[in-house]
């Protein structure tokens, strides 16, 4: 039986309220997504303050982390069309998208995904970024589910209490942050065991569950224990 809307949004409110890791909620979160609509994957650009450059603050593959990066970069495809415009954006066929974005269309056709959606992620009047919807066929989800989706993800990055502008900056620079730490430990996974960072992604979400622990805390963890091994090899 696949997953419900309701226990995706359950489960994101289990996070919230257990340990309000943002990092780890937000990668739950876009495994439920990504099963809930069928997708292959799935991708958050964020803007951490009106009028910031877009940064990628989630993505449940590494090609996909590299697309998100791709548009930051030429400042164009469906995540920066989605937040510059407040709206949702779809797109089905791999003609379709080549050319609708003429530079990262083709690299989302060279990836092998068939359709694509933008949506905005608001709170309170502010965009605070786009969640990208990558999918194997021309079947998208329906623009009230995405959307929902995508808000669920904003209650996420503001923990779902009151929250005014500069706290919600403050809670994104958080979890970028976090992004970063989870980056880097895939990268040092990657490198101990021999593997992709796809790979090396999962490894560290199974020691995180293994652990009982979170994902930012567990990916902590790796790179401080790299660090005093690098520390130890310059002593030596």
């Amino acid at each position: 039986m696949s997953i419900t809307t309701t226990e995706v949004l359950a489960a994101a409110v289990v996070g919230m309220v257990e340990h309000g890791d943002v990092t780890d909620s937000l990668d739950h979160l876009l495994s439920d997504c990504a099963e809930l609509v069928h997708a292959a994957a799935l991708g958050i650009l964020v803007q951490p303050r009106p009028g910031a450059p877009l940064e990628l603050l989630a993505a449940t593959s590494h090609r996909v982390a590299e697309l998100e990066l791709y548009q930051q970069q030429v400042d164009d495809g469906p995540c920066v069309e989605t937040v510059a415009s407040g709206e949702a954006v779809t797109v089905r066929g791999q003609e379709a998208l080549a050319a609708r974005w003429g530079t990262i269309g083709p690299a989302i056709v060279e990836s092998g995904y068939h359709a694509v959606q933008g949506f905005p992620m608001r709170w309170q009047g502010l965009v605070l970024g786009g969640l990208n919807v990558f999918y194997p066929t021309a079947e998208v989800a329906d623009q009230a589910t995405g959307q929902l989706l995508a808000d669920i993800a904003s209650l996420v990055v503001a923990r779902a209490v009151p929250m005014g502008p500069a706290e919600v900056e403050e809670s994104l620079r958080t979890a970028l942050a976090g992004r970063i730490v989870v980056e880097q430990a895939k990268g040092v996974l990657a490198h101990q065991t021999g593997t992709d960072p796809d790979e090396a992604y999962e490894v560290l979400r199974q020691r995180a569950r293994e652990a009982g622990s979170t994902l930012t805390r567990t990916a902590e963890t790796v790179v401080r224990s790299a660090d005093r091994r690098n520390t130890r090899r310059g002593r030596g």
